[in-house]
């Protein structure tokens, strides 16, 4: 499937198979398909234009890393993010909250090389940051 045809109003929420049909590619079993947006927030990110379950927002991320055991996809993503919902105190993050902090995590992943995303001729390294910001401002 062409991405620059692709119509984002049949995204549903099989992410995985809107993952799969995007790029064009199958999931390689040690990774998970994971948000990079977290799916907590998908109402106060879809009233901002943000699917969650947009394909350009989702990366396969490694599962489990083989030297350490170490649960990636648990303590390096979901482990931090519950971390930093924790000090809103209850309330909401908005949306730029949200999209500020992930393109933080990312980057500072990369800079470390701990960002454990599948590397294939098909997929993205990084999430294009600037597309997200268009969507934060209605466009797109």
């Amino acid at each position: 499937m062409d991405p620059n045809k692709w119509d984002p109003s049949r995204w549903g929420t099989n992410y995985r198979a809107n993952y799969e049909g995007y790029y064009g590619t199958t999931r390689d079993p040690v990774y998970q398909v994971h948000h990079t947006l977290p799916q907590t927030w998908r109402g106060i990110l879809a009233k901002a234009n943000i699917n969650v379950d947009d394909p350009r927002l989702l990366r396969e991320v490694l599962i489990k890393d083989k030297e350490t055991g170490t649960l990636v996809h648990q303590r390096l993503y979901t482990d931090v993010w519950n971390n930093w919902a924790k000090g809103f105190e209850g309330r909401n993050p908005t949306a730029r909250d949200i999209v500020k902090f992930a393109k933080q995590l990312e980057e500072q992943y990369a800079i470390e090389g701990t960002l454990f995303y599948r590397v294939d001729t098909n997929l993205p390294s990084t999430v294009d940051w600037n597309m997200v910001e268009q969507l934060l401002q209605g466009g797109l």
